[in-house]
């Protein structure tokens, strides 16, 4: 870890440039299904991190789907 530098922190960064809507959900198990319900139509979604952030995309596609 970098001192400093959290969620949080990179949150309010991306905010700063400009990213109003940004916004930071702590629970992966759960996210998916609110990102379901939140997305529209040419919205992208990215997800950063290691580990099992994967499955965050992989679960969005199939409700997608």
């Amino acid at each position: 870890p970098i001192e400093g530098v959290n969620s949080e922190a990179l949150l309010d960064a991306i905010k700063r440039h400009g990213q109003r809507n940004a916004f930071y959900h702590s629970n992966l198990s759960t996210l998916p299904p609110y990102l379901f319900d939140f997305i529209q139509k040419d919205d992208l979604v990215l997800t950063l991190g290691a580990g099992s952030v994967i499955h965050v995309g992989e679960t969005l596609l199939e409700l997608l789907a």
